[in-house]
């Protein structure tokens, strides 16, 4: 994190003492402690109005608050350093270059080049200078293919930068504001609503429905609720549902938070300091090279040996000229045919190409020689699909008949909050109205059907609900008005509120059939056809009502919808 010098610090009215910032201002009390554990998750709105006075936090109304002056922002900025992760040192082109020949195969077949080169000085043959010169081109063609695989691996690690968010809304002197992320600063009132990421560590203030998918820090896909009430002091920080952390994508809702931590002092600073800190493994085709050119280092100079001392008794040479031929000839020699010189390019090569492969399917090989490992792996156990995946779904089933298929697209588009027209959102939301939206325009589908009433996802209801005015027609002579309930959720609870199902075949009776209790079993065993294949499944259903004009669609105190009455 940058910081001002001296100086500057007097120029902008600010101390800093043991590490510790603090704002020379008589109307806040903010103290940035980046290294301190963060408080502010478990500080009351009173208490974080006192702490953030500078932020001028409306405690009546959080949408009115003023947030920082730009001159205060300006002078943060310059104090605690701009909203990035401080990324990794990153080894020079040349060097990493360089770095490939300290393969140990690689020193092998180097060892012999210099020994063939010493055989041919000695002996002056010229086959001993074009086998040296075989050798380096070898070791040269093979460190090159392992450079160029390992460049094009960290160009798709530097491309994850993109994940973080570009552009935020910022309440600055009363105004909402599009900054860049790298311009925040503690202090920031920032507002993220649904497809947004948010650009920092924020303790909420105001929360709307709020849900935030955090599987880059702990990997789980599933969007978690969010909530401005204050987190009890035993809550871990990072199972603070008072908190967005940073990188999250946000999804159904809005939110108004105070940033509490920026850059490398964030939660996923803290991780991707970890993870630069881990030191690199040998992989096991690494540790089985390793003790191969051992054994073959040791059979070589073994035999080697042998015949050398061998030739020179058999031989009786007494001379030196005798000698240093039998040396050449029995040993060096030897030696060099000993060594498999073109085992290094084969396997290289071949790991190229199944990274190549790999790559074809979506699978990012950051070290070539990690290659054997995973292919000699039979099963990878995990449920962290957040991680291993892009987090993106997509429809592959639809069970219907063609009418209940169209119907099913309608109501889809409907009831899915996703945001158009990009359709950012619940990845299970964006994946059925992506698929709708190619059959008919969900933007002319939802003015003809405006939402009036809705009842959002919750995992013990496990079911979403809306209400809409129906296109039916109605008598003139009644006040009644006809609504459309339409419901979808997890297919087991859909069943049990539905009597019947819609049928091509009944052309009598509106096509409705009577969900008899052999269609519930084929339903049944449908859906868990489709989850055992790894499906996430969900159920639709709709039912069309009558209701006053002047009626006013809520729960009760028991918690039960008024228009659960109407018929």
């Amino acid at each position: 994190m940058a910081q001002a010098s001296n100086g500057c610090d007097v120029e902008l009215g600010l101390a800093q003492k043991n590490g510790v910032h603090v704002a020379d201002d008589k109307t806040s009390s903010f103290v940035y402690q980046p290294l301190a554990p963060p408080q502010e998750p478990y500080l009351s709105l009173e208490d974080i109005m006192e702490l953030h006075g500078q932020t001028r936090i409306d405690g009546a109304n959080i949408e009115r608050s003023l947030g920082l002056t730009e001159a205060e922002a300006a002078r943060r900025l310059q104090l605690y350093g701009r909203n990035v992760l401080t990324p990794p040192a990153r080894t020079p082109e040349w060097q990493r270059f360089l770095l490939q020949f300290t393969n140990v195969f690689l020193l092998l077949l180097n060892g012999c080049a210099v020994l063939s080169i010493v055989a041919y000085v000695i002996t002056a043959d010229i086959i001993n200078l074009y086998l040296a010169i075989v050798l380096l081109v070898v070791v040269c063609f093979t460190a090159f293919i392992q450079f160029h695989e390992e460049g094009k691996a960290l160009a798709v690690i530097d491309s994850f930068a993109k994940m973080l968010a570009a552009e935020c809304i910022v309440i600055r002197q009363g105004e909402e504001k599009k900054i860049t992320t790298d311009l925040l600063v503690p202090g920031d009132l920032v507002k993220v609503q649904n497809g947004d990421r948010v650009p920092a560590d924020l303790v909420l203030l105001l929360c709307r429905g709020l849900k935030a998918e955090c599987s880059s820090l702990t990997g789980e896909s599933e969007p978690v609720s969010c909530t401005h009430k204050t987190s009890a002091k035993s809550t871990p920080f990072f199972e603070c549902k008072n908190v967005a952390f940073n990188t999250s994508l946000c999804f159904d809702g809005m939110a108004l938070g105070v940033v509490f931590r920026t850059g490398d002092h964030t939660g996923i600073g803290t991780i991707a300091k970890l993870a630069s800190d881990t030191k690199q493994r040998e992989s096991t085709l690494q540790k089985e090279v390793r003790n191969f050119v051992r054994l073959v280092a040791v059979v070589s100079l073994t035999m080697a040996s042998a015949c050398f001392v061998g030739a020179v008794f058999v031989q009786q040479a007494k001379t030196v000229d005798a000698i240093i031929k039998l040396f050449v000839n029995g040993f060096l020699v030897i030696i060099v045919a000993n060594v498999p010189q073109g085992l290094p390019a084969t396997v290289t090569s071949l790991l190229s190409l199944a990274a190549r492969n790999m790559a074809q399917r979506s699978v990012l090989v950051k070290r070539i020689d990690c290659v054997e490992t995973l292919g000699s792996t039979s099963l990878i156990c995990s449920d962290k699909t957040g991680t291993l995946t892009k987090n993106e779904m997509t429809v592959t089933d639809v069970c219907a008949s063609r009418l209940v298929w169209r119907n099913a697209v309608s109501v889809s588009v409907l009831n899915f909050d996703a945001k158009l027209p990009t359709f950012v959102g619940n990845p299970s939301d964006v994946a059925i109205i992506t698929y709708a939206d190619a059959l008919c325009s969900s933007k002319e589908l939802r003015k003809m059907y405006p939402i009036v009433f809705e009842v959002p996802f919750n995992s013990t209801n496990k079911w979403q609900l809306i209400l809409v005015k129906s296109v039916e027609s109605v008598p003139e002579e009644t006040d009644m008005v006809a609504y459309e309930v339409i419901m979808k959720g997890a297919p087991e609870v859909i069943l049990k509120k539905c009597s019947s199902y819609a049928s091509s075949k009944a052309r009598t009776n509106q096509f409705k059939e009577d969900a008899t209790e052999v269609f519930r079993q084929e339903f049944e065993d449908q859906y868990k056809a489709f989850a055992s294949q790894g499906r996430r499944v969900l159920a639709m259903c709709s039912k069309t009502f009558l209701a006053p004009q002047d009626v006013v669609f809520g729960a009760d105190e028991n918690g039960v919808y008024n228009f659960l009455y109407q018929k």
